[in-house]
Formats: structure tokens, C-alpha cells, sequence
């Protein structure tokens, strides 16, 4: 979380969104970057199936579950990285 609210701050009002495989993904990570006071102003938190056809300056992609079909990951990241106009960067979890 406190790398996701560093990269936010770096990007000084540019048009910025976080990519979440799942709409619960979403929302708990809507709840916690509420209850730890970082800064949204810039930045959309949205789950993939509504990032179609949406541009941004900067995308975020938050760490995407690999649920063993390799076709449908392929097809999601293309999705999720080609929403990004300047910069992607990709979450990865740590093992």
C-alpha cells in the first residue's frame, strides 16, 4: 500500500487510475486507501470490466490473480496496460 501512495503522490494531478482484476478487489482497496488518508484526487480505482475504452494518463495495474488460464490473463493485462497514455506500472504481489 505505501508504494501505491508513493507512486500516486509522483504523479502530481495527472489523470491516473488503478486497474483491479475483481470489483472487490476494487472496493477493498477503495477502503483502505480511505482509511489511511491518502490522496485521490487524481486517481480512479476501477475493476477491469470498466476500464474499457477508458484512457488515462498513467494506469497502475494492481496485482492480478493468475486463475491457471493463460489466455484470459493474456487478454486481461493487454486490457488493463493499453488503458495507460504515458506510463504503466505493474504491482506484482510479494511470495
Amino acid at each position: 500500500m505505501k508504494i501505491l501512495a508513493e507512486i500516486l503522490v509522483s504523479l502530481k494531478g495527472e489523470k491516473a487510475a488503478v486497474i483491479t482484476q475483481t470489483e472487490e478487489e476494487t472496493q477493498t482497496l477503495q477502503e483502505s486507501i480511505k482509511k489511511n488518508s491518502y490522496g485521490l484526487e487524481n486517481c480512479q480505482i476501477i475493476p477491469l470490466s470498466l476500464a474499457k475504452g477508458l484512457e488515462f494518463d498513467h494506469v497502475i495495474l494492481y496485482p492480478f490473480e493468475n486463475d491457471g488460464d493463460e489466455q484470459r490473463r493474456r487478454r486481461q493485462m493487454y486490457t488493463a496496460i493499453s488503458r495507460g497514455m504515458k506510463s504503466i506500472v505493474v504491482l506484482e504481489r510479494a511470495t
